[in-house]
């Protein structure tokens, strides 16, 4: 759902597509999540608060944190210590 205010809808998306960027996310990756927290296919059926959540979100997140290879290593090193 596209905010009366386009402009303000669109600096959402562009400052939502730098974070996703700064993070090293993917395409299907940003999807994924998108479906996952708030049940919707695209950026485009979001309100315009949930755009305003999933910046803020995305700001809030570590490079490091988010990066598919550290997911992947922590859960490794989880393993191993439960074993």
């Amino acid at each position: 759902m596209i905010p009366k205010d386009t402009t303000a809808f669109y600096n959402l998306i562009h400052a939502i597509d730098d974070q996703v960027a700064r993070l090293g996310w993917s395409k299907e990756r940003c999807i994924v999540y998108i479906k996952d927290r708030y049940h919707v296919r695209s950026r485009l059926a979001m309100t315009d608060e949930q755009l305003k959540h999933f910046l803020k979100v995305l700001s809030s997140m570590s490079i490091h944190a988010t990066s598919e290879r550290s997911i992947i290593r922590v859960g490794r090193r989880r393993k191993k210590k439960h074993i």
